[in-house]
């Protein structure tokens, strides 16, 4: 069966695989080019697919470069453009964001303030969350995704009422935990912490900021052991085997409710699923489906058994039908479909599986090994398989 259209691709014959982006008929004239291409400099495919997404994200920002219209730039260029000219201060002000003498804006205070001292305009929280995401982008494997920068703008949005990022401190930490505090549960708090923590980590690094005040006051939850998801029983797997085929499904190929429901036809080879981006799968207007991890590209070894998810539902209705199955069956929130995974751990350690090969099936980084053993290479395929069979014989015997 076929692969999709998109995806890592071998040009004029050759064995090096490429990325390619072919640019909209609409919009060859201004880019200058049809198509743009990078190569993934590797000549195995495995690997191919491992680089393909990141490769793929930056002759997207490639091709937004050369689509972007030229011209002055954000509100600090044209203060920077007019420094020193001979316009009264609040004049000039006015001409440049709008004066209100009796209210003045925010805006419009700075941009005087600017004028007046011949200091540079503050960094706003925009720039800051752009410039996060531009070193995100450059110092990580692949760009942050749509959901993360959402998820980044709206922590920004709550703590904008404490100031610019400059005037952020210890104090104003604190007030923005109490607040969050009153809406929110401490360990969703955490998340929202650890974000804006990046934040700034980046924007000491690059000197717009003397301190990062979430680092000095620091966030710390406790976490119940009872609190994770857990893994199903001897007895509420042969369950599944028989009423959530889904579910039983996963706990023999370690795959998250994600992958297993993002998963089409052309994406299995032979008996092994390959595990890579969805083009295609739209979760959101602006984001497509792709795997967790860098780690998380990569060839698993299915049993005969394996079919795809309905395709007749959406992804987002597959994701709800097997939660709720496994729902109505157990009634206990600790069991979802993610349970399948930590079944398939679970299970591994008792059927004798190589860890290694285990941890590699499950797309999981390896914690064994030097760095330069962890990332020469995936096993063979007739490995994967080998190991995956000894899980598979065992949940036989337990099951039948």
């Amino acid at each position: 069966m076929g692969r999709r259209l998109k995806g890592p691709v071998q040009l004029h014959g050759g064995d090096t695989w490429y990325a390619r982006l072919w640019v909209p008929e609409k919009d060859r004239k201004t880019a200058g080019k049809g198509t743009l291409i990078r190569s993934l400099k590797t000549t195995n495919h495995s690997e191919a697919l491992k680089r393909y997404g990141a490769a793929y994200a930056e002759l997207e920002r490639e091709l937004e470069g050369l689509l972007k219209p030229k011209g002055l730039g954000d509100l600090r260029e044209l203060v920077e453009a007019n420094r020193g000219s001979d316009e009264d201060l609040a004049f000039l002000t006015d001409a440049l964001v709008g004066l209100d003498h009796g209210n003045p804006s925010k805006e419009a205070k700075l941009v005087y303030k600017s004028l007046q001292t011949g200091k540079q305009l503050p960094l706003s929280w925009e720039e800051a969350v752009d410039l996060w995401v531009n070193t995100r982008n450059r110092e990580k494997a692949r760009p942050v995704t749509v959901k993360t920068i959402k998820a980044l703008k709206r922590c920004v949005e709550s703590i904008q009422a404490f100031g610019q990022p400059t005037d952020i401190s210890k104090d104003s930490v604190r007030g923005w935990i109490k607040q969050r505090e009153l809406h929110k549960q401490p360990i969703s708090v955490k998340t929202d912490f650890k974000l804006l923590q990046g934040l700034f980590t980046v924007l000491l690094k690059a000197d717009h900021v003397s301190l990062n005040p979430f680092q000095a006051v620091g966030y710390t939850v406790a976490e119940s052991l009872e609190a994770g998801k857990r893994e199903f029983t001897d007895e509420e797997l042969k369950i599944i085997k028989i009423e959530c085929p889904e579910a039983f499904m996963m706990c023999l190929t370690s795959l998250r409710p994600g992958e297993f429901a993002s998963r089409l036809p052309a994406d299995l080879d032979g008996d092994m699923l390959i595990i890579d981006e969805q083009p295609s799968l739209m979760i959101t207007p602006t984001e497509y489906w792709r795997p967790k991890t860098l780690s998380s590209y990569r060839r698993v070894p299915v049993p005969s058994g394996y079919t795809s998810p309905d395709l007749k539902r959406t992804f987002k209705t597959r994701m709800v039908y097997s939660r709720t199955k496994i729902q109505t069956l157990f009634g206990d929130p600790l069991c979802t479909p993610h349970s399948g995974r930590h079944t398939f751990y679970s299970l591994s350690r008792r059927a004798g599986l190589d860890r290694q090969i285990s941890e590699n099936i499950a797309g999981h980084a390896s914690s064994i090994g030097s760095k330069t053993a962890k990332n020469y290479g995936s096993f063979a395929d007739a490995v994967l398989r080998r190991e995956a069979v000894k899980l598979w014989d065992f949940v036989q015997d337990i099951t039948s």
